[in-house]
């Protein structure tokens, strides 16, 4: 436990021995959650599972076109995203695994948006990870306004390109 001074607002350490002083009342430093270092491999683990995304989106589109022959032509010379995806969230820390733990075990939406609020690092976690994915929907979609007269049509145009970008790599997301 700590000694506080309420007049200078300084802690000291208590000795070691030391009882906490309830009449007083005890302060103690919180618990970090995450070093410098485990933010870094938070970092890196988000951004190449959104990486691999990209690939896996295209082999899912391909997929469709194909009737699943290109992903399994793909995974017969090494081609696993699903794999190295798993073998990527071994790279995070005990913090962030607890709670993407919380989250995953929330039921319903009020569950899920507590657990979410006292674990801000998953939305984080969930934005970079979408990143990558975003970035090649919005270039599916600048593609086809440069590709078709959806270019000519200005924002509406613009607009029916850039979902039509997202719903592509979506889609080629879910198939794969």
């Amino acid at each position: 436990m700590a000694n506080t001074d309420w007049e200078k607002g300084a802690l000291s350490a208590a000795s070691s021995n030391a009882a906490p002083d309830w009449e007083q009342g005890a302060l103690e430093a919180p618990k970090s959650g995450r070093s410098a270092d485990d933010m870094a491999k938070d970092a890196a683990a988000w951004a190449v599972k959104g990486a691999i995304a990209v690939p896996e989106a295209a082999v899912g589109v391909a997929d469709m076109v194909t009737g699943g022959r290109a992903g399994k032509a793909l995974e017969e010379i090494g081609f696993r995203p699903k794999e190295a995806r798993e073998q990527v969230n071994d790279w995070h820390s005990d913090a962030t695994k607890r709670a993407q733990q919380e989250f995953q075990q929330a039921e319903g939406f009020g569950g899920k948006l507590k657990a979410a609020v006292q674990n801000p690092s998953n939305i984080v976690g969930a934005v970079v990870e979408s990143l990558p994915s975003m970035l090649t929907g919005g270039a599916v979609g600048r593609g086809l306004t440069a590709a078709t007269r959806l270019g000519q049509m200005g924002l509406k145009g613009a607009t029916i390109a850039g979902a039509a970008g997202e719903g592509v790599v979506g889609a080629g997301q879910q198939a794969e």
